[in-house]
């Protein structure tokens, strides 16, 4: 399951939490995770953190209730690709698009995809730059 690039998903017994986090957190790492017990019900409660921080408040606490129990994805992303997409690379990207004949409303789009950043967090980076620059 380590190599799955996924979020997994497991439905887990109450007894059982505790040590299934402890053992989520040595095979899998410190990913992030949620506990979700008693979904769509009266005492329903979500609780997020690392699987470390999650196996250490069940370890003493007794759960009750349906619980599923979701684990993030381990970050692929290399520190190369982290730079990649800075503010000056979207911007430059940004620029040689529009260079080319893309409007800037497609620019935007594409250099945020090829960078791999939402495109709302590309549109946030660009005005943040352009304020940047105009000081």
């Amino acid at each position: 399951m380590r190599e799955v690039p996924a979020t997994l998903i497991f439905y887990e017994a109450p007894h059982r939490i505790a040590t299934a986090l402890k053992d989520a957190a040595e095979v899998l790492g410190n990913r992030q995770a949620v506990i979700a017990r008693e979904l769509t019900k009266l005492h329903e409660e979500i609780l997020r953190g690392s699987l470390r921080e999650l196996a250490e408040q069940f370890a003493s606490r007794t759960a009750k209730g349906e619980i599923v129990l979701l684990i993030g994805a381990e970050s692929t992303a290399s520190t190369t690709e982290v730079e990649a997409a800075s503010p000056a690379r979207l911007i430059e990207r940004i620029h040689e698009l529009e260079q080319q004949g893309t409007d800037s409303k497609e620019a935007l789009k594409v250099a945020a995809r090829e960078l791999g950043i939402k495109r709302a967090e590309a549109y946030r980076m660009m005005v943040a730059q352009k304020k940047r620059r105009s000081k």
